[in-house]
């Protein structure tokens, strides 16, 4: 079997809402793939290359936009069955070529007080990364008893790099990460079986150790200080103390950590499961979390506004949840509810750094924020539940519903937790055909006012203290041909309403109809269109 697609998103004009536009939002992107598979009996092989390029792409909620993001991956495995086990195997490769700016789709910021080259006027900025990951996944499958027993090893081994320059004064340079790396390496166990006509027992176990570390840093500003050209206690001899401090630390750090998870499902009748579980789950620092060693507005993602430093010294998260569930089947649909609580010891999250230290000053003089952040352990709960529902009106008509509901508190701070989604909910009605299908669908949101104090309430440029409750209503509709042929499409927010997503960040870019520091609005009426062919 022989596969390839060729996938090609292109908007050249602004994301409109519905009181204007969202400046720094056209993109352009192609994705190519190719890949060849080949089975006989129980064995197949197979070998898929696909080639990512993003061009000029605006990216609001961040301080920079993406100038390019040129990502190859390869990805080469297969399946064999060796007596009565089930072989799994793959080996994958990335490679990713990227920069950024902020000043091709944005007016750059003038937030220095600095009287240096670097800093004068306004601050144009490019940061060019480059990262390759090598990972690989083995596992076996076979008869145990009444169940299926899995035991396998896999690994992830990744590099990082990344350096600021200032286009109009090139002696200017920041390597904010060097050769970050990051490896991990699992082994793993997991057993699904019957106890009973009734019981469903699925049990699993792993270990990971993690490997970071990163080569010795350097910038600009701290070149000065090294020469004499700048005064004991400056901003750049202040970055002098910041580098130093990370450079003479000590970079190594390993994380050894065990998971677990236990499900039990009861089958009360042929229509009704009852399902209870507990998970252990860990995750170690990204780099980023613990090798940003100057306060920069690089936090993967976040889009918060603020500056970051990493800690090198941080612990893995431990997340200890336990969930109940049901699963109802009726004659005329299913209901699915779960309800969930989760612990989570050395949660990772932004503290204010304290004031008056290097990294505060540096942030405050140099880097735009005088309230910066660290990444720092601390404690969470999370709960909440999901429950969605279908139920068939008739031959033609199906109704789906679901409501959702998270509470996030961080329990070290005593704060709401950052991006948790208000009560929201989804009211879909279908007209259904042999080949063809009709929605018509409300999508709703609460208000949500338990914001996280440490995040955004305590962020000078940030003027969101709520976001509004709001709904939308979109309509879309498909089409499946007996030959292959797949046409979907469909409009969102037919009625044009101005609403607010709680979960979006804050827009950083001017010009813009979104004022600088508030929360990016949702989309006004978008209309799109997929025609796809299988065989």
């Amino acid at each position: 079997a022989l596969g390839r697609e060729l996938v090609v998103g292109r908007k050249l004009g602004l994301l409109r809402f519905g009181g204007g536009t969202i400046g720094a939002t056209e993109y352009e992107r192609s994705t190519f793939g190719a890949g060849y598979g080949y089975r006989w009996g129980y064995n197949d092989v197979g070998l898929d290359y696909s080639y990512t390029e993003t061009d000029l792409t605006g990216t609001p909620a961040l301080p920079l936009d993406i100038e390019f993001f040129k990502t190859h991956r390869v990805n080469f495995g297969g399946n064999t069955q060796i007596g009565a086990a089930n072989i799994s195997a793959r080996v994958f490769y990335t490679d990713v070529d990227h920069r950024m700016n902020n000043y091709q789709l944005r007016t750059p910021p003038d937030m220095s007080m600095l009287p240096l080259p670097p800093f004068v006027g306004t601050e144009r900025r490019d940061v060019d990364v480059e990262s390759d990951a090598l990972g690989f996944f083995l596992k076996s499958n076979f008869g145990v008893g009444r169940g299926d027993l899995g035991i396998g090893i896999d690994g992830n081994f990744e590099e990082h790099s990344g350096l600021v320059q200032d286009p109009d004064a090139p002696a200017f340079y920041v390597e904010n990460f060097n050769d970050a790396t990051q490896d991990n390496l699992g082994v793993f166990a997991e057993y699904f079986t019957e106890l009973g006509d009734d019981w469903f027992v699925e049990i699993g176990v792993r270990y990971q150790r993690t490997e970071s570390d990163a080569d010795e840093v350097n910038a600009q500003p701290a070149d000065m200080c090294d020469m004499g050209m700048a005064m004991p206690g400056s901003p750049p001899c202040r970055v002098q103390e910041l580098r130093d401090t990370f450079n003479n630390a000590d970079r190594d750090q390993t994380d050894n950590n065990f998971e677990a998870v236990v499900r039990f499902d009861y089958s009360v009748n042929e229509n009704l499961l009852i399902g209870i579980g507990y998970a252990r789950k860990t995750r170690a620092p990204s780099y980023i979390e613990r090798y940003l060693w100057i306060p920069l507005e690089v936090n993967a993602g976040l889009g918060d506004l603020n500056n970051y430093i990493g800690n090198i010294d941080l612990d893995s998260e431990v997340s200890d949840q336990v969930e109940f569930g049901l699963e109802w089947n009726f004659t005329r649909g299913n209901f699915n509810p779960r309800v969930f609580y989760r612990y989570v010891e050395d949660y990772i999250q932004g503290v204010a750094v304290p004031e008056m230290t290097p990294a505060d000053m540096v942030s405050t003089m140099a880097n735009g924020d005088d309230d910066p952040l660290v990444f720092t352990n601390t404690r969470a709960e999370i709960y909440g539940i999901d429950a969605p529902l279908r139920y068939a009106l008739s031959e033609s008509f199906v109704v789906d519903a679901m409501v959702s509901y998270v509470r996030g508190k961080n329990k070290k701070l005593d704060d709401n937790l950052y991006r948790i989604a208000p009560l929201n909910g989804r009211l879909a009605l279908t007209y259904v055909r042999p080949s063809w299908s009709v929605t018509v669908e409300n999508v709703l949101a609460a208000r949500q006012d338990k914001l996280s104090r440490t995040i955004v309430l305590d962020e000078d440029r940030s003027s969101d203290e709520e976001t509004p409750g709001w709904g939308i209503v979109n309509l879309y509709a498909q089409w499946l041909g007996d030959s292959g042929l797949q046409i979907r499409a469909g409009v969102e927010n037919i009625f044009d309403k101005e609403y607010t997503l709680h979960t979006a960040g804050f827009n950083r870019v001017m010009p813009s109809d979104v004022a600088f520091g508030d929360r990016l609005p949702g989309r006004g009426v978008n209309a799109y269109a997929n025609v796809s062919f299988s065989w």
